[in-house]
């Protein structure tokens, strides 16, 4: 569920000689890395911030345009940041300029190197990247290794934000060595492996952590994958435990932009598994609230993930074969609960996932008339405003479905007197007890004359709710400053202080 509320941050300057810890800089396409990175005089290439000196706290701010590489075909990376580290209180935000989009298109060069990627983050940790869309980077017909569209290796503790992934030839988002990210928002689409040799259309997943990586505690919460030619998630060969919280993945297991199903397609919504080795006694697998639709072959598949579930509240429709297949290693108990599967040959398959209180347990008769709309038009449209997902009637509950209040309490906040089948909970959903946001205003800004002007850049975050709004005001103080983006995260405070002063913001 998602709160709407107004965050008040609070703020200190005090105006003395000095220097501040943390800045802002700035990129653009017209930019040069020889500049100071100003907004008047920006850097130019992502590469320049491994160099830049950046510390905790420090913001840069991606302007809108078009981003191309100049490196040689033969590199296995088009940009490249390395070795940025903010801290736990202070990250390092790496976003796009508030009201534009920036994009990194690599439709201009076909790399020659094996698996090339288009933005490598590497041993990087609390940075947080947001805004930026990566696209046509294709696969070499002659080389045949899939590329990628963002890498981040060794890079624990991030959050990767509103990033976008589309028309390149391999895999969109690969998560690598890397524990504690949490991918927010994100979006992976019309991607297809079609040249390697042997294995055609089979190395192309949306998000991806796989080959024995030792990557855990790793969250996608309300991303999205759709036409993608083998999966949109996949787990393969990994022991870590991931969590799936408001995903959808749907139209996977064709050719991008076409129902034509791609040769030997595996064609899976959310591929889980399996696991390194036997972890049939840990938890190592949470999906919950996420949507898997009209995939050529499977919704959610165990496949063979040796470990435990927690399958709560999820839709699967219209897919290939099975909703939610699970017909490794019976003898693992697993928990499955509120799960909805409706219009598909299979609505589960395998005992251990059987459950209760989902769909196929009886209690509930499914129809076209328990939905508000059986049509995924505009699935995959534009986000709202904040980076939601789309607000569609698309497999949303009718008031007279008599799967609404047919579920257990799981510890998923629900409206009314017990939670509803599926993954959209009808009506306002209210937590139990709403729990307080966290302001953050950033660090105190020390401005030496005669400068007059800083920017604040402050955060917010609520553990039951997403932040919507801010506001920042003047409390005290003997001059009234200028305040430009009073209503965004980035506040512009332009002060009179030819004498002294102690100003309070909130």
């Amino acid at each position: 569920m998602r709160k709407i509320f107004t965050l008040q941050l609070l703020l200190i300057l005090i105006f003395v000689a000095g220097k501040t810890n943390a800045a802002n800089y700035y990129l653009s396409p017209t930019g040069n890395d020889n500049n100071p990175g100003t907004i008047s005089s920006p850097w130019k290439t992502f590469d320049k911030l491994s160099t830049a000196g950046l510390v905790a706290g420090d913001i840069v701010y991606v302007r809108g345009g078009t981003y191309r590489s100049t490196r040689a075909a033969s590199y296995d990376y088009r940009f490249k940041i390395d070795n940025v580290d903010g801290t736990s209180g202070n990250p390092i935000r790496i976003e796009n300029y508030p009201g534009e989009s920036p994009v990194i298109n690599l439709d201009d060069i076909l790399c020659t190197g094996g698996g090339p990627t288009g933005l490598y983050i590497v041993n990087c940790s609390y940075i947080v990247l947001k805004g930026i869309r990566i696209t046509g980077l294709a696969q070499n017909p002659a080389g045949g290794s899939p590329v990628c569209g963002l890498n981040i290796t060794n890079s624990p503790n991030n959050i990767i934000e509103k990033i976008e992934v589309d028309h390149c030839g391999g895999y969109g988002i690969y998560n690598t060595n890397s524990n504690n990210n949490l991918y927010l928002n994100c979006d992976a689409h019309h991607l297809d492996d079609r040249y390697t040799p042997g294995d055609e259309w089979h190395n192309s997943n949306g998000f991806n952590i796989t080959g024995g990586d030792a990557s855990t505690n790793v969250t996608f919460r309300y991303c999205r994958t759709w036409w993608i030619s083998d999966d949109g998630w996949d787990f393969y060969n990994t022991d870590g435990t991931f969590t799936l919280d408001g995903c959808w993945a749907f139209w996977n297991g064709y050719e991008p932009g076409t129902f034509t199903p791609v040769p030997a397609a595996e064609g899976q919504g959310f591929k889980l598994g399996p696991c390194t080795t036997n972890q049939s006694a840990n938890l190592r697998r949470i999906v919950k609230n996420c949507f898997a639709f009209k995939n050529l072959v499977y919704g959610f598949d165990q496949n063979s993930a040796q470990c435990k579930f927690e399958l709560y509240n999820n839709t699967s429709f219209g897919n290939g074969l099975t909703g939610f297949n699970f017909i490794y290693n019976q003898t693992i108990a697993q928990q499955s609960k509120n799960n909805l599967s409706f219009n598909e040959p299979t609505a589960y398959d395998g005992g251990n996932v059987q459950g209760s209180f989902n769909s196929w347990n009886g209690g509930v008769t499914l129809t076209n008339a328990d939905f508000l709309s059986i049509s995924s038009v505009g699935a995959d449209g534009a986000r709202q405003p904040d980076g939601s997902l789309p607000n569609l009637n698309f497999l949303k509950l009718t008031a007279t479905s008599d799967l609404i209040n047919a579920g257990v309490n799981v510890g998923i906040p629900y409206n009314s007197t017990a939670p509803d089948m599926g993954a959209f909970e009808s009506g306002a959903a209210v937590p139990p007890s709403n729990q307080l946001p966290t302001a953050n205003a950033g660090i105190d800004k020390a401005i030496t004359l005669p400068v007059s002007t800083s920017i604040i850049s402050g955060s917010g975050s609520d553990p039951d709710g997403t932040i919507t709004a801010y506001q920042w005001t003047r409390t005290s103080g003997p001059n009234t400053p200028v305040l430009s983006g009073a209503s965004t995260s980035t506040l512009s405070a332009d002060i009179d202080i030819r004498s002294q002063a102690c100003w309070v913001i909130y």
